[in-house]
């Protein structure tokens, strides 16, 4: 401890209290909570009649994003919708990884985890292609159902 002019001062403050910064800089009601909250011009939290209408619920949103397969009910992604989108476009031509990748503007990585993801729900079947020497191309995908 340390003595000062008004008193006994402690110097062994804990972790929260060093980072701890005034409630008024960061608009927050509590120093560990993440969320800001609304601030009006007078610099008073808004009240519930003081805040924008919040808007409608999107129930729409999941719409045709929820498949019941063999393997169970599945939800799709936004991204797994968009390659479904893309293998019917392109349905019994072979189709590359790293090209269904670039038309969606995704990792190859991202598009193979998928793709396995919804040959394991039998969303999607595939079909192996090979060259006259044995090599393996391209697969050609189909959509099921």
């Amino acid at each position: 401890m340390r003595e000062t002019s008004e008193g006994p001062e402690r110097q062994d403050k804990t972790m929260s209290e060093k980072n701890a910064r005034p409630r008024a800089a960061t608009g927050h009601d509590h120093p560990e909570d993440p969320v800001p909250r609304e601030v009006g011009s007078a610099g008073t939290a808004l009240g519930a009649q003081d805040r924008p209408p919040r808007a409608a619920p999107r129930s729409a949103a999941g719409v045709g994003r929820i498949r019941q397969t063999p393997a169970g009910t599945v939800r799709l992604t936004p991204t797994e919708m968009q390659i479904l989108s893309f293998l019917r476009r392109h349905e019994g031509h072979p189709c590359p990884k790293a090209q269904i990748a670039a038309a969606l503007g995704k990792n190859e990585k991202t598009v193979d985890r998928l793709l396995s993801r919804m040959r394991r729900n039998q969303i999607v079947d595939s079909q192996a292609v090979h060259a006259a020497n044995g090599a393996q191309l391209a697969n050609v995908y189909r959509v099921i159902g």
